[in-house]
């Protein structure tokens, strides 16, 4: 794949990783598509793009090197146009995720979102503008054992954020579902992540807010 890469350079254009590379070692200091002057040489993955191109050749049954440099790891969210591949990859996500209906699909989606939840506020703010934490809820019911964790754990971290735990709160059964994983989680991770959540206040603060 020739576009196999894509990151973000302090323009908000979007380039193949090697060829920016290549652009810079040739000693220019500009956007090539814009010419505006970088200040910063700084590469940002593009998690939306590389998300797409992933999805793309899934649908496809295309191979897809799935290079480290593109992973969340890597991922910063300090300037405008990371936080910008941020918000679109989250919307990408939820979006995706809102119209599965596949075991599979949904568990590589949570997965995937969680992933972005562990990184920054930003991220964990992205993902509850996109409307992603409902639809994580009714996975905590679900009988596959991977989907369940990647589903507590991601609300787990979604809930560092102030402003998601009370989004979490306001979920109706949102109390339920945590304590049902607590005490029947498919697997000793599961209700592991659920008692770590009390931990961020999830159950503490609902139990407060019912007396």
């Amino acid at each position: 794949m020739t576009f196999g890469d894509p990151v973000v350079v302090e323009s908000g254009q979007t380039y193949d990783r090697d060829s920016m590379e290549r652009w810079i070692k040739s000693g220019h200091t500009t956007c090539p598509k814009t010419g505006q002057s970088l200040t910063t040489l700084r590469l940002v993955p593009n998690l939306a793009i590389s998300n797409l191109l992933k999805q793309w050749c899934r649908d496809q049954k295309l191979p897809f090197d799935d290079n480290p440099s593109t992973g969340y790891k890597s991922c910063t969210t300090t300037s405008k146009a990371a936080l910008e591949a941020a918000k679109m990859t989250a919307t990408f996500l939820v979006k995706k995720l809102s119209s599965t209906t596949s075991i599979e699909a949904s568990d590589r989606i949570v997965h995937e979102l969680l992933q972005l939840s562990k990184i920054g506020s930003e991220n964990r703010a992205s993902i509850a503008e996109a409307g992603g934490i409902p639809l994580l809820f009714p996975f905590l019911k679900s009988s596959d054992p991977s989907l369940q964790v990647n589903a507590i754990e991601a609300i787990l971290h979604l809930s560092a954020s102030d402003s998601n735990k009370k989004t979490i709160l306001r979920y109706e059964g949102s109390l339920d579902s945590i304590i049902a994983v607590v005490t029947t989680g498919a697997t000793w991770k599961a209700r592991e992540n659920a008692w770590i959540g009390d931990g961020f206040g999830i159950v503490t603060a609902a139990t407060l807010a019912a007396n």
